[in-house]
């Protein structure tokens, strides 16, 4: 419900896409002490599901001190996003929009562990003209192990395109997810005036399915309290409150879509 949501918040915006590459240069962290040393370190870079791993590199100290290391990638390490950036027609800023950068350190036994994060405003990047900038950040410690930590890094921007939020191709690789999940608006309306037709058809279709159960439950409570133990019970009422999400869902679609059709 968390994407439809935001699809209704986007209803007249305008979108723009970007694509952002990461070139890591070199990494600086301290620890507190010698007693630990980390493994493997790699830098992830993320906003929720979307995950852009690093070369995992292993840690060196340094010379003067064996609580500062200082890792350079010996080669070009790069990770590249497609990032759609959102703002209101009366305004001329692009909306907020985060992404994290999470040091990890993988033991030799897979555990992973995050040491340092940083998080990055992609509107401070984005350009209408290519640009390549470099940058450094220091990083926040999540770990009482480090002391400090530091990322320097190159990023470029190239834009892609623009368009109105509700488009199918602005939309982020992790909300046309969400959207997968809970079904393809073609997959409901076959053309823009059958629409109302096909989700009433449907509508009537879930309702008389909902019907035949209560109606079999009614008929037969013997069944439903005796016979069935608490866990269909609770999968039963799981199913019924999935179809109605469903309807839901399907009407606020046809919504969008004719929001998105009369903004035109």
């Amino acid at each position: 419900m968390s994407s439809v949501w935001k699809r209704i918040q986007r209803v007249g915006k305008r979108a723009s896409k970007f694509q952002f590459a990461v070139t890591y240069q070199s990494l600086t962290i301290e620890l507190t002490s010698t007693k630990w040393s980390p493994s493997k370190l790699t830098i992830v870079w993320s906003r929720g599901r979307r995950k852009l791993k690093s070369q995992s590199l292993q840690w060196q100290p340094g010379v003067r001190s064996s609580t500062i290391g200082v890792i350079v990638w010996p080669d070009v390490d790069t990770v590249e996003a497609d990032v759609t950036l959102y703002k209101d027609s009366r305004h001329r800023q692009f909306e907020l929009k985060e992404w994290t950068f999470s040091l990890e350190d993988v033991a030799p036994g897979g555990h992973k562990k995050v040491l340092a994060s940083a998080n990055i405003n992609m509107v401070d990047f984005a350009s209408a003209l290519p640009t390549e900038t470099d940058h450094k950040i220091a990083m926040k410690r999540q770990s009482t192990k480090v002391k400090s930590c530091s990322l320097e890094f190159q990023i470029s921007c190239r834009f892609l395109k623009e368009g109105k939020a509700t488009d199918a191709d602005m939309q982020s690789y992790v909300s046309q997810l969400s959207l997968n999940d809970l079904g393809s608006l073609e997959d409901l309306t076959d053309n823009c005036g059958d629409s109302d037709v096909e989700v009433d058809r449907n509508t009537e279709k879930q309702e008389q399915h909902l019907n035949r159960k209560e109606r079999k439950v009614g008929e037969r409570p013997e069944l439903a309290v005796n016979g069935m133990d608490a866990q269909k019970q609770e999968k039963l009422q799981q199913t019924l409150k999935q179809s109605i999400v469903s309807l839901i869902v399907c009407s606020i679609d046809v919504l969008l879509l004719k929001a998105s059709y009369w903004t035109e």
